[in-house]
């Protein structure tokens, strides 16, 4: 009982480690991608009638989204028309200053996280969540307006951190349990691959035999 108990807890932890390291992969991916030029394999132009998130005050109504799609990050521009003042009516629809919201969704398989940026063109690049962006990109981690994807989206994050955990328990964890079960089934010590023949402990580094028998 005691040692099914243990086996129980040093699983346990196991996965715990590569749920933790899963989840960091799954980060480190995301945000590193993000930085870069996506290569872009599908553009499309819709047009919309509301931000999909709140945007600074006095900006007008939503009017266009741009999509385009890469292998790793998609980038949504979202594009409201402002006259700029003193315009006439007749001039407005050219003299326009476009108000954009840039969502950058990053991750692989799935899309996990994602950032946002607020800018016009009398002033570009005013907000990203999270994130002083001028500060970063002086230091070389992003590219100018690149927003960073620093928010989860929830099923993604979930489905790309049991991705990168199960690949992170194979090397540290699998390998070593599938040689443990073989030489078990081989009557070899798991620990050692010291021919047992039958005894309960191995004489060469006393590891106790799995199929030894409870001590009464």
């Amino acid at each position: 009982m005691t040692h099914k108990h243990s086996t129980r807890w040093k699983w346990a932890r196991r996965i715990v480690l590569c749920l933790i390291l899963g989840a960091i992969v799954n980060v480190a991916v995301a945000t590193i991608t993000s930085a870069r030029t996506p290569r872009v394999s599908s553009s499309q132009v819709t047009r919309v009638s509301s931000w999909p998130v709140p945007v600074p005050s006095g900006w007008p109504p939503a009017g266009l989204r741009s999509t385009e799609r890469g292998f790793i990050v998609d980038d949504l521009d979202y594009l409201g028309a402002q006259p700029l003042a003193g315009d006439s009516q007749t001039r407005g629809s050219r003299r326009v200053n476009w108000r954009i919201l840039r969502i950058r969704k990053a991750g692989w398989p799935l899309r996990s996280l994602r950032g946002w940026d607020f800018y016009h063109i009398d002033q570009p690049d005013t907000h990203t969540v999270w994130v002083n962006e001028s500060a970063s990109v002086r230091l070389g981690v992003v590219r100018p307006y690149a927003a960073v994807p620093l928010v989860p989206i929830p099923l993604g994050f979930t489905v790309n951190t049991l991705f990168y955990a199960t690949l992170v328990f194979f090397p540290l964890f699998g390998i070593s349990e599938i040689k443990r079960r073989r030489r078990s089934r081989q009557g070899l010590c798991t620990n050692c691959a010291y021919d047992l023949a039958g005894l309960p402990t191995c004489p060469e580094c006393g590891t106790t035999s799995p199929h030894a028998p409870p001590v009464a």
